[in-house]
């Protein structure tokens, strides 16, 4: 009875995997993820890859005198005008220095005063006076004005040195990146900059597959589309090409299963008009789509 029960079970339990392998086998395959596509404003088209870079290559900013950093005034991803500080390096000493250029200041003043009263003293009492003590009272007066221009020029240079203790914008544009902290000595970020500004418009450089490259044309409409987002797009206009071929890097593939990837690129530049309906960052990556003229000029 106990073996008649355990062929019963073993039989249950081979009918039941057959019934499941004919169910799976008469489901219908799963369909691949369609890829989203754009309303674009032509037919037929050139497709790229392109990635978002400051319209002008970033500038590394550095003091011209190294030194401790006393302030930071902005922060990263901020726009900023031309001559918007942006740091403060420690202007301690230089404060100190120009509270010692002022007193020598007002004390030269104050000996300048004290010649000039004195040769109009020797003037009045020329008579009663030699020739010498006017020499004299005349040369008191010349070394009063230059140690007083010397003392002007040396609070001048010091006044100088603080203004350039803050570092302004050379240009309007957007700070990139932050490489030092405040508190902390310029030198450790020498290399990087202690802050890096870019333009504050974009460039768009879109990689082009040597095999589309007989149909791209540079001042065909174009529009670059969010990956991932066929509602948000931007119309780009063309700036200019760079004429030599660059091996395709990976992670500008456009993740097509026919794509190829042992092969080259071309780049062309395009400006990137701006937009409020999204923002747009540095090295984010769009879908550009240019328009392929002729074949659209055969209709």
């Amino acid at each position: 009875m106990m073996k008649l029960s355990r062929i019963l079970w073993m039989s249950l339990l081979s009918l039941a995997v057959g019934l499941a392998a004919v169910l799976y086998g008469e489901l219908p395959p799963p369909s691949a993820k369609t890829m989203l596509q754009p309303n674009l404003p032509f037919a037929n088209f050139v497709y790229g890859v392109g990635t978002v870079e400051p319209n002008d290559r970033s500038h590394r900013l550095n003091p011209t005198k190294a030194g401790v950093i006393k302030k930071i005034w902005v922060k990263v991803g901020e726009t900023v005008p031309q001559g918007a500080p942006l740091f403060q390096m420690d202007d301690t000493q230089l404060q100190a220095q120009l509270k010692v250029a002022e007193k020598s200041l007002q004390l030269n003043q104050k000996r300048l005063y004290s010649a000039q009263h004195l040769l109009k003293l020797v003037q009045k009492a020329r008579d009663a006076i030699s020739e010498k003590s006017l020499v004299s009272s005349q040369d008191a007066l010349i070394e009063a004005q230059a140690e007083l221009y010397l003392a002007q020029a040396k609070k001048k240079v010091i006044e100088t040195q603080i203004q350039q203790t803050l570092i302004k914008a050379p240009f309007p544009g957007k700070v990139l990146s932050i490489n030092c902290l405040t508190g902390q000595d310029s030198d450790v970020c020498l290399y990087k900059g202690v802050l890096a500004l870019g333009a504050a418009t974009y460039n768009l450089r879109v990689n082009i597959d040597e095999y589309d490259i007989y149909q791209f044309q540079p001042h065909s409409k174009a529009i670059a589309v969010v990956q991932g987002h066929p509602d948000l797009s931007v119309p780009i206009v063309f700036d200019y090409l760079e004429p030599d071929l660059r091996p395709k890097v990976p992670g500008h593939a456009n993740g097509r299963t026919t794509e190829r990837i042992d092969t080259h690129v071309l780049q062309a530049v395009y400006h990137l008009v701006p937009t409020k309906a999204f923002p747009v960052y540095v090295n984010q990556t769009f879908d550009v789509y240019i328009q392929d003229q002729s074949l659209d000029n055969t209709k």
